[in-house]
């Protein structure tokens, strides 16, 4: 979907950078440069074992990411120019569409909405 339907890669890092800074989390440009090409919960595991947080499941803190990465494509206007029309015209013709994506499952509604 990132790149594809949405332009929401940066929302990505920004959501990173609030969850792991508000967990003690010294986060540098270059080491979050790093895990560009991670799955949210790799993200997880890199920025945990360089701080280490207490008391925050990692399961909690990669749903924490994926929260606010779809708070941020729910109000702010990311759609890449010219998909609506394409698909509401490949829907007119009545193909079929689905969707492929590494993103996690739970940001597939507030994208193809």
């Amino acid at each position: 979907m990132d790149g594809v339907l949405v332009d929401s890669e940066g929302y990505w890092k920004q959501a990173e950078f609030e969850v792991f800074t508000s967990l003690g989390v010294k986060v540098t440009e270059d080491q979050a440069n790093l895990t560009k090409s991670m799955t949210t919960f790799e993200v997880t595991q890199f920025w945990h074992e360089k701080s280490l947080w207490e008391n925050v499941d990692l399961e909690v803190v990669e749903q924490l990411v994926v929260s606010r990465v779809i708070a941020l494509i729910e109000t702010e206007d990311c759609l890449i120019k010219g998909v609506k029309s394409f698909i509401e015209k490949l829907k007119a013709k009545e193909y079929k569409i689905g969707l492929a994506t590494n993103s996690p499952k739970k940001n597939n509604p507030c994208c193809v909405k």
